[in-house]
This record gives C-alpha cells, structure tokens and sequence, in this order.
C-alpha cells in the first residue's frame, strides 16, 4: 500500500505531507531523551557510576542533537534517536547493575519511535538491543567482572530465548503500528492533494467563470445601450410616420370635402348625360372618405388617444343613433336604465361605429342588428353586437383582425374597421370575441373593464328598431 502511495505521490509531496509529523516528533523525541539523560544521573548515586551517566548519557544527546541541527531535512536524526533508546537502556541495566526492570526502557523507546511512522527506525534499536543482550549475557555467565546483564546468578537458554522472542514481538508490534500509521497518512495526504487541486481548479474556473461574467455584462450593456439607441430612433420614426399619417389623413380630408361639394352641385346641372357619371363619383369619394377616416381612426388610437372621462350608457346609444341615422330601422338596442362609467369614451365609440359598420356591409338582406349592453359587479362592461349577416367560416375567424384583411367578395370596406377594433380596445384592457354561423349571422362580444360611478336597475328594455 505505501509502495503504491509513493509510487503515485512525488518525493517532495512525500516530504510535505510528513513535514508536521517529523517536527512533531523531533520536539517530543527532544524531551524524551533529555528525559532519558535525566533518568541516568538520577540513578547515578546508587551505585556510583556519575561517569557512566553523564558520559554515555551526553554522547547521545550530542549524536541526536548535532544531527537535528546540522542535517534538518535529512532523516538521520531519527535513526540516531533509535539507537540512543538502545544505549541508554544498556546504561540504565549497568548503572542498576542488572536490574531487570531496566530492560523495559528498550520498549519504551520501541514505542516512542511509532510517532515518527517509520518502520525501519525498529531496526537500529532491535540490533543494537540483540547484541548487547548476547554480548553482555555471554559474558557475563563466563565471569567477566563489572559486567552487568541481569541479577540471576544464573540463565538457562529456554528463558534467554523467551526474552528475546518477548523483545523481538514487541519491536515487530511497533513496526507494524508504524507502517500501518504511514500508509494511513499518505492515503489521507494524496486525498488532500487531490482535493487542493481539484479546488484550486474551481478556483481558477470561478476566477475564469468571473472574467467571462464581467465579458458578458460588457457585452450585454453595449448590447442594451445599441437597443436602447434603436429603440429610440425607432420611436422617433414611428411617431414621425404618426404625425404623417395623421396629418395627411387631415390634409385630404378637406379637398375630399371640396370634391363633395362641387359634385352636389353638378348634380344641380342639367346635363344628363353628365349626371349619369356622378354617382360613380359619389362612390369614389365615399370610398376615399372612408379610408381616410380609418388611417386618421389608427393614429388617434395610437398617438392622441382620450383620457379617462366619465361617460354613460346613453351617450355611447345616441352617438351610434347619430352615425347610422340612415340605417335607424335596422339597429336595435337593449340597455340597462343608465350606468355612469370611466373609460375612454374616444376608443368606445370607435370600436362600437366599426363593428356596427360591418354588421351593415356584409349583408345579402334586410340588415337586423342588436346592440346590447349589460355591466357586471359594477365593474365589467359587456357589449354583444349581433346581426343576421352572411356570416364567417370559422376557419377565417383568427384573420378578421388583421390589417387590410377582406373576408367577403361583397366587402364594400378597405379591411381597416375590425383592424381599429383590435388597436383599440388594448389600451382599455379589454378582449374582444367572436361567434358565427355562415349564413345566420355574427356575434361580437366586447368585455371591458370599467369603474362604475352609479348603476341603475338593469332591466333590459325590449328589443324594437329605432325610427
């Protein structure tokens, strides 16, 4: 496992990783052999061997320390601080004149050295500890004096070889912990590498992600500022071709007039032949009257719309009373008693006259057309103009409102009335529907919002053809 981690991570990486470990380790490791050190001239007065304590003791605090100091990125230190553990366990057993307790002193230091999660640090312990054993019990039992192994008089090889198998487990249990310890903390350690990366990869795409945000938000003011700036050359257009239509529609209007007038008295002469052709004049005029009423109807709507003024129901009845004066026996009406409304009587009166225009155009006979009003809540005006026309192909109906649009060959119109209807009743927040049966007739419905101001009782009047 550690080999495959290695294999992966760089030596550098290696060295980073453990980098917090080792110093960790090089303080604790600091005080445990100044604490071994300490240890040796404690026991110093016992059997008198300040030389031994002192002597051995600062050699290797000296090894440890010069190595620390002199090769700090090296690992030396750490092999150096294996063998002091085993020195100093052999000076402890002298000084203590083979006290057995001192041997633990060696598995102290075995276990000291799992901090540094290096295995191979067992092995400079494990040899200097068998040797001195075997060394020292050799001759001791051969009769060496002033030579310190243990305080039996006597070892058998079967315990010998008990105590070193003990040691040698016990090394071995270590070396595990320590292996096992760095194979855990290289696989966390190229975990965290690997999660730096990644977030120092959405660190440079947020960072990248932010340029091209700031790229876009350039893009989309210059983008708004260029539409900003069409938008308003065409709003200056639109109402310049406005102004043009209107005031052209005007200017016409009144040499139309002329016209009319000079024809009425042609009419007077007496020259027939002459008079045969003044009808087709009249019908001439009439059709140019009326086109030009619808062109100045659409810039009305669009640029001198009526602001909201109080008006009733009456007064929408007596203005379509006076334009179709001549059709009065063909249109009738049925109305609450009054209702007093806000609304913008301007495009009320153009969407009624143009409906009941086409009621009366698409005909093949006597025209009968009803005009009903009914409000809702106080807040609701429902308008259905009915006749009993020719009627609309439902497949024709979604094209009635569209500009110049014709639907019959008998259309005396120029295919502007339902236009205006559509233009009109926008600005009121209003809809408008149709239903139709070819050959029985046409409904148009109009919902407009309004604000009542009175209503009256709405009891429908009956049905009966105005004189």
């Amino acid at each position: 496992m550690r080999h495959n981690e290695e294999s992966i991570l760089s030596n550098n990486q290696s060295r980073y990783i453990f980098k917090d470990i080792r110093e960790k380790a090089n303080k604790i490791t600091s005080y445990t052999l100044t604490g071994y050190f300490l240890f040796g001239i404690l026991i110093s007065p016992v059997y008198d061997t300040w030389i031994i304590g002192i002597g051995v003791g600062s050699l290797c605090l000296l090894a440890y320390f010069s190595t620390l100091k002199l090769l700090p990125e090296s690992n030396l230190n750490q092999y150096v601080a294996s063998a002091s553990y085993a020195i100093f366990m052999a000076q402890f057993i002298y000084q203590m004149h083979g006290m057995f307790e001192m041997h633990f002193w060696a598995f102290i230091g075995s276990t000291l050295l799992i901090i540094y999660q290096n295995w191979k640090l067992q092995l400079p312990l494990s040899l200097i500890v068998a040797i001195h054993h075997g060394l020292f019990a050799y001759l001791q039992f051969s009769g060496v004096d002033e030579i310190y192994f243990t305080q039996l008089q006597y070892m058998d090889l079967q315990t010998f070889l008990i105590h070193i198998f003990l040691a040698t487990f016990i090394f071995l249990v270590c070396g595990y912990w320590s292996y096992d310890l760095s194979n855990k903390t290289l696989e966390m350690g190229h975990k965290n590498i690997k999660i730096k990366a990644q977030r120092d990869e959405i660190t440079q795409k947020s960072e990248r992600l932010s340029q091209v945000n700031e790229e876009i938000n350039t893009i989309n003011q210059n983008l708004e500022e260029i539409v900003a700036h069409r938008t308003t050359e065409l709003m200056l257009a639109k109402e310049e071709l406005n102004l043009f239509l209107y005031r052209t529609s005007h200017d016409l209007k009144g040499p139309l007039a002329r016209i009319e007038g000079l024809l009425q008295l042609a009419k007077l002469d007496e020259n027939e032949q002459e008079k045969s052709y003044l009808p087709m004049f009249d019908e001439v005029v009439w059709d140019m009257s009326k086109t030009l009423e619808k062109l100045l109807a659409i810039s009305t709507i669009h640029n001198y719309p009526s602001s909201e003024q109080s008006i009733g129901i009456t007064r929408l009845i007596a203005y379509l009373k006076n334009e179709f004066k001549d059709h009065s026996g063909s249109i009738s009406y049925q109305y609450p008693e009054e209702f007093i409304f806000i609304s913008k009587p301007v495009l009320l009166k153009l969407i009624l006259k143009a409906i009941v225009e086409n009621a009366l155009i698409f005909q093949y006979q006597k025209p009968e057309v009803v005009v009903s009003f009914e409000v809702k809540n106080n807040k609701v005006l429902i308008v259905k103009i009915a006749d009993n026309g020719i009627g609309i192909e439902e497949k024709e109906i979604p094209n009635i409102f569209e500009m110049f649009y014709k639907g019959a060959i008998q259309s005396k119109g120029n295919g502007l009335g339902l236009f205006i209807v559509k233009q009109a009743i926008k600005p009121l927040n209003g809809e408008v529907t149709v239903k139709s049966e070819v050959g029985k007739g046409t409904t148009f419905t109009l919902t407009i919002p309004v604000q009542g101001e009175k209503n009256k009782a709405k009891l429908p009047q009956p049905v009966q053809f105005i004189d």
